[in-house]
Parts: structure tokens; sequence; C-alpha cells
């Protein structure tokens, strides 16, 4: 039987010595902070006013293209079943190309 310092018949596990090169954030994230508060969170007062927190991300307004590829690939499809996206992408750059681009 072989000598493994890591095996699992009761060899001892070592450590790394080798620290981590990559930095942990100190700046805090987002989250509501109370106006004119100290630091210490059991020292806010209950009705202090709160501004700020974490803002929700809006979805972005889908542009003239992708509208135009989905388009594509709803025709596609209901010409063919088995019509895949990638056949409406390849189309539909051939469209744009010919000058036919219409949403």
């Amino acid at each position: 039987m072989s000598s493994c310092k890591n095996s699992m018949f009761g060899g001892k596990r070592r450590r790394s010595t080798k620290r981590s090169t990559r930095r942990r954030s100190t700046r805090r994230r987002g989250g509501a902070t109370v106006v004119g508060a100290p630091v210490a969170a059991s020292a806010i007062p209950k009705n202090a006013p709160v501004t700020g927190g974490k803002r929700r991300r809006t979805a972005k307004k889908a542009n003239k293209w992708s509208e135009f590829v989905k388009k594509v690939y709803h025709q596609g499809k209901k010409e063919n079943k088995d019509y895949s996206f990638g056949d409406a992408l390849k189309e539909a750059s051939r469209l744009k190309k010919a000058g036919k681009m219409h949403v």
C-alpha cells in the first residue's frame, strides 16, 4: 500500500500555504441608508427617514433587428415546424442586405 498524505486511510490533509491572489472588496454594496445615522445599526432611530437602497433594473426595449428576426422566425415556423432560430437569423441577414427589412 502506498503512503499518500491525502489518502482516505487516515492520512493528514495538508492546507495550502499559498494565499489567494484575489482581493476582497472593502466597498459596501447597495442597501438603504438612513439620513444622519451613525454607522452602528443598533443606534438607528426607528422613525428615521430612509433614502437610497437597491435599484431595480428595468428591461431593455427590444431593438429593430431583434424584432425583425422574431417576425421572420414566426413566419418560418408557421410554414415549417422544423424551422430553427438560426435559420431565421440567416434569412433575416439576407433580407437586411437586400434592403427588405421591415418591422
